[in-house]
């Protein structure tokens, strides 16, 4: 148990501490976290939800929810086409939710179709295979044999399959938008409400 007077800490066996305020002050995240590990009992264990990521031990694999699975293995964006999205590139799944309020033609509406499936099952496939190399990195930590040189195999081989998803998501809103004429793609930012 600690128990706080003025500038010192004392501890149940009679050590003590002494603590300078001035130090502190000069860091002021640390003071806070001090004050809230007091407040929260963080030194007694009992503060499980402030420690990151205690709550994804129990997952099959660490670095991976079940919901990033799910999004990855179903070839859902997982977040890939940012850098297109938020630029003004429509993407298909969107445009093809937004079909009528953009006033597509049954030739562009085919065509973004086609897009939208070509990627999806692209997306999925190498989702796949992402999560499983995820798996293989977590079992090789889980195992406590791995090598650096397994673990250089291991993290190359799954940053290449992350760039070509982000590679497929990114390509499927390049080809939409060339689809797309002036007015959609601003209608498209104005109802997504990238707009200004």
């Amino acid at each position: 148990m600690i128990s706080i007077m003025s500038d010192t800490w004392t501890t149940s066996n009679g050590g003590g501490y002494i603590l300078n305020w001035n130090v502190i002050d000069e860091i002021p995240t640390r003071r806070h976290y001090i004050r809230r590990s007091l407040d929260t009992g963080l030194g007694r264990g009992s503060a499980s939800r402030d420690i990151p990521y205690a709550q994804e031990a129990a997952r099959d694999i660490k670095s991976l929810s079940e919901t990033d699975v799910d999004e990855l293995t179903r070839g859902g964006g997982w977040g890939f086409a940012k850098p297109a999205e938020l630029n003004g590139y429509p993407g298909p799944s969107h445009v093809l939710q937004m079909k009528d309020r953009l006033g597509l033609t049954d030739d562009q509406l085919l065509k973004v179709q086609e897009a939208f499936d070509l990627m999806q099952a692209r997306a999925s496939e190498e989702g796949k295979v992402f999560v499983e190399i995820e798996r293989k990195l977590d079992a090789a930590f889980r195992s406590r044999a791995i090598t650096e040189s397994e673990l250089r195999d291991l993290v190359a081989t799954a940053e290449a399959s992350r760039s070509r998803l982000r590679f497929i998501h990114l390509a499927a809103h390049l080809e939409v938008t060339q689809l797309l004429d002036a007015g959609q793609i601003a209608a498209y930012g104005k109802e997504r409400g990238y707009s200004k």
